[in-house]
């Protein structure tokens, strides 16, 4: 509770009648150096400096009402944020620079009682005027207008069962929640309970830390949304460079400003680093584990990264991530909770971009109801986004939440000493919270899995063809709403109820199996003579379908009885026609008798005809020739009747004669069709390389025998050709033959060089079985001496590496050194009979050597 020195009483009367009231600053009462300062421009003449101090408004309400709470106020010394206390409630509120008074709305849709209140401005900052403050009395049934559907498109049936729940129990409940597993344990083991929502982190993911498993995050949600636990969120993004291990604005450069260049490495690094979380996040909906997803929490902060570059960059990461997880990455499992701080309208990403907007509140000791922060932020949202304590340190009495109507959605103090430390949580409040019917703990939780789905008692099986009841409107659990597809009464289907778009419920489905109608079979009942005595008809069929028979039997004339099924059975009804007669003659389906292939198992012969009449066969049955059979009848007054069954013989398949194959060369697909009509199939598959014999099988139902061909594979020609003897450099080289000695054609390549030893190579035409082969022109360079005016000149070695030396009989004047295409690259003047010339760093190849512009040698570098 703030503590505050009065030096003074001014008490306030506030009719509730009227719709707005100010209050004059001056006429507070002033604390810790605020002082009053007299002004032309301001109401009532004068404003309060509030410097380092404090304003107390002591109010008293002749009745209850809900009021908004405004400061007529200016800050000429630039960014402040204070607070504003009502009845020892705190909202912290900022000021921009701005030597003007501006109408400053601090407080929503709060609920005052009759009596005594007190209002105090306390510093955060300080330094701050204050013209007056205000109150506006408003309609408290416009605070709520919660969206009953999630921001995400196709949203999973488990997390529409999650915010269903949320919905549900918003304003009515809170649902307790701490962060980190080992602190949910500790609460279990010293208050007997667990809370309902445990937070997670996705901290240590994506870092590549070899001490810790990415996965454990979905592990532990899974385990905890098991247990009809709510699993939330959170992720403190470590740089996405991977330069520093940070996420505070401190600790790295990252710059966030790059969200809005697509060609820049940062945008990349962050769009890598999403894509890689949300191939974690998709492993939650595989599993169908829905959770709350709180990322870039606390970013007008401006402590985390993500918020070092002001408003515009963080809401457009926010929308970008939202983007590229929900419509890149299809995940639809997800909540997403925005966490505010003071004064950043700027940066809420949007209505369309988040289902639930949180706020993270650390005020050591401090266990009110945080009423002015409940009512600012469910107005500030137009009462349509359902607000909640995200983080705390010291978290709000129960007791306090039911008296003022905060009705925040939960609440999750930080791990850790906010856990288990007195100074913000003590075990004597946890248990407090616990033993409260307002707090709900995970033993208290509903199945959220099944959590509010429609229920509706089963329908059917029903037979095909029988009139289906309308399906209910209204569940079983009172949700209203609509069917489809429309009924169908001849194949089983899969109905949904869409539940009306004013109740938050998840789809239902009704499976309605539809069984077909039996026809009952009996066995066939024979032809009688006039007069004879019939059977009774079975009243059992054959498929177990009882019943019964008309009309009565007659043994005078051919009738048609009909049975009809017993109720309470699937079944049509049948007809059975029993033959009564003088001169019957038996019937049979000839055309299914006709022809068999030689050898082939003949079916045997029906002993009873189509029309009933009993007998026998003969002669016995010949699958080896064609054979007419008689069938002669048991009874008098029936004929004979014969059959011709014609045995054929078996075709062999024929087939073109595959020419011989050059090793190697593709074979074409054999025919899957004889020249005479047989069709079938090859084996083994073609082989190219061995000489091969093919079996033709025909498919069954032909009259045929197997065929089969020899696919000769012929080796391939090696051509052979003279061997060539060298050639001095520079020599003419003949021509190479186009015709090998053992007659295969071809060309050669490459080009004849008749300065360099050169392997060719002969490449047979085509249409030829023939290979490829080589032949090797060594060229052969030797050492050259000149003689020059009778004077003996000698040059060696003419092949070298890098230096040739001259030798002449008399002293040389100039020495001239060309390149192979005439260029001259190097002169000398030795004046000597003997000298060495270095070659080196010129390329390899010919030079010629000039002396004396006389005598020119031939020379080579290697």
């Amino acid at each position: 509770m703030q503590k505050t020195i009065y030096f003074l009483l001014f008490s306030l009367v506030l009719a509730t009648a009227s719709l707005a009231q100010k209050y004059e600053a001056e006429n507070a009462i002033l604390a810790g150096g605020a002082s009053q300062v007299s002004s032309g421009d301001v109401s009532g003449g004068y404003y309060v400096a509030q410097n380092d101090g404090t304003l107390t408004f002591n109010l008293t309400l002749t009745e209850g009402a809900y009021f908004n709470i405004y400061l007529q106020v200016a800050s000429p010394y630039g960014i402040k944020s204070n607070n504003l206390v009502v009845d020892g409630n705190i909202v912290s509120f900022n000021t921009a620079l701005n030597s003007s008074y501006i109408h400053l709305k601090v407080v929503n849709v709060l609920k005052l009682s009759a009596g005594a209140h007190i209002l105090q401005i306390t510093k955060s900052w300080g330094w701050i005027n204050i013209d007056y403050l205000e109150l506006e009395k408003v309609d408290p049934a416009s605070r709520f207008n919660i969206n009953k559907a999630l921001i995400t498109p196709n949203p999973t049936d488990e997390v529409m069962k999650l915010y269903q729940f949320l919905y549900d129990n918003y304003c009515k409940k809170i649902i307790s929640g701490v962060m980190d597993m080992p602190d949910a344990e500790w609460l279990k083991t010293n208050t007997g309970k667990y809370p309902a929502l445990v937070g997670l982190d996705f901290m240590q993911t994506g870092r590549g830390y070899t001490w810790y498993n990415d996965d454990t995050p979905f592990l532990q949600a899974k385990a905890w949304y098991d247990k009809n636990g709510i699993p939330a969120l959170c992720w403190h993004w470590r740089d996405p460079s991977h330069k520093t291990e940070a996420f505070y604005t401190a600790d790295t450069p990252f710059d966030i400003s790059k969200i809005f260049d697509e060609t820049s490495a940062e945008y990349k690094a962050m769009i890598k680093d999403i894509d890689y979380t949300a191939s974690l996040l998709k492993k939650f909906q595989d599993n169908h584990v829905p959770i709350i997803w709180r990322p870039l929490h606390e970013a007008a902060g401006g402590w985390f990264w993500w918020g070092a570059k002001g408003a515009a960059p963080c809401k457009k990461l926010w929308q970008v991530m939202y983007d590229r997880m929900v419509n890149y990455h299809g995940l639809h499992n997800m909540i997403w909770v925005w966490t505010r701080e003071p004064n950043d309208d700027a940066w809420y990403p949007g209505d369309a971009y988040v289902d639930i907007v949180g706020r993270d509140i650390y005020q050591t000791g401090n266990h009110s109801s945080q009423l002015t922060e409940f009512n600012d932020m469910s107005s500030r949202y137009g009462g349509k986004k359902m607000v909640t304590i995200s983080e705390c340190g010291s978290m709000p009495d129960a007791d306090n939440l039911v008296k003022d109507g905060a009705g925040w959605s939960y609440m999750m103090p930080w791990y850790g000493d906010f856990v288990r430390s007195s100074t913000y949580n003590s075990l004597d409040l946890w248990k407090k919270q616990f033993a409260s019917d307002y707090v709900l703990t995970l033993d208290e939780m509903p199945n959220l899995k099944t959590y509010n789905a429609p229920i509706f008692s089963p329908a059917g099986p029903y037979c095909a063809g029988t009139t289906i009841p309308d399906l209910p409107t209204t569940s079983i659990n009172g949700i209203s709403g609509t069917w489809s597809p429309a009924l169908n009464n001849q194949a089983t289907t899969v109905y949904t109820f869409t539940p009306a778009a004013d109740q938050i419920a998840t789809l239902g489905k009704m499976t309605i199996t539809i069984t077909p109608q039996v026809t009952p079979t009996f066995e066939t009942v024979g032809a009688y003579c006039v007069g004879s005595t019939i059977e009774a008809l079975p009243i059992t069929s054959t498929n177990g379908i009882t019943g019964t028979w008309s009309p009565a039997l007659n043994n005078q004339v051919t009738t048609e009885y009909t049975f009809t099924p017993n109720a309470g059975q699937c079944a049509t009804t049948a007809t059975m026609t029993i033959a009564v007669g003088t001169n019957f003659t038996p019937e049979f389906d000839f055309d299914s008798m006709g022809h068999y292939c030689v050898g082939s198992k003949i079916a045997a012969l029906p002993t009873t005809s189509l029309n009933g009449i009993s007998g026998t066969w003969s002669p016995a049955m010949n699958n080896m020739t064609t054979t007419e059979y008689t069938f002669t009848p048991t009874m008098e007054c029936a004929n004979t009747n014969s059959l011709i069954i014609y045995i054929d013989e078996k075709v062999t398949p024929t087939f073109a004669v595959v020419a011989p194959i050059c090793s190697g060369t593709t074979i074409a697909p054999l025919p899957s069709t004889s020249l005479n009509g047989i069709v079938g199939t090859w084996s083994p598959a073609l082989n190219n390389k061995v000489t091969t014999n093919y079996l033709f099988t025909p498919t069954s139902g032909q009259c045929a025998t197997t065929a089969r061909m020899t696919i000769t594979i012929e080796p391939p020609v090696i051509p052979t050709f003279t061997v060539v003897e060298p050639y001095l450099y520079g020599e003419t080289v003949a021509e190479l033959p186009t015709t090998s000695l053992n007659n295969i054609t071809g060309t050669w390549s490459p080009a004849i060089d008749n300065r360099n030893t050169t392997t060719y190579t002969f490449t047979p035409d085509a249409n030829q079985c023939a290979v490829s082969t080589s032949l090797t022109i060594a060229i052969e360079i030797r050492d050259a001496i000149n003689s020059i005016e009778n004077e003996s000149l000698k040059v060696f070695p003419t092949f070298f590496d890098n230096e040739f030396t001259i030798q002449f009989d008399k002293t040389i004047k100039t020495i001239a050194i060309y390149n192979q295409h005439g260029v001259k690259i190097k002169t000398l003047h030795p004046k000597t009979t003997h000298t060495a010339i270095s070659m080196a760093g010129l390329p390899s190849g010919t030079y010629l050597v000039k002396v004396d512009q006389q005598s020119t040698v031939k020379i080579i570098k290697r």
